[in-house]
């Protein structure tokens, strides 16, 4: 019921951490 939310969440999640480590 909530896979999208999950998966929105993961994806906002490896961005920010790919975001943080390029910087």
């Amino acid at each position: 019921m909530r896979e999208s939310v999950q998966a929105e969440v993961m994806m906002s999640f490896l961005v920010s951490e790919e975001l943080s480590f390029r910087i």
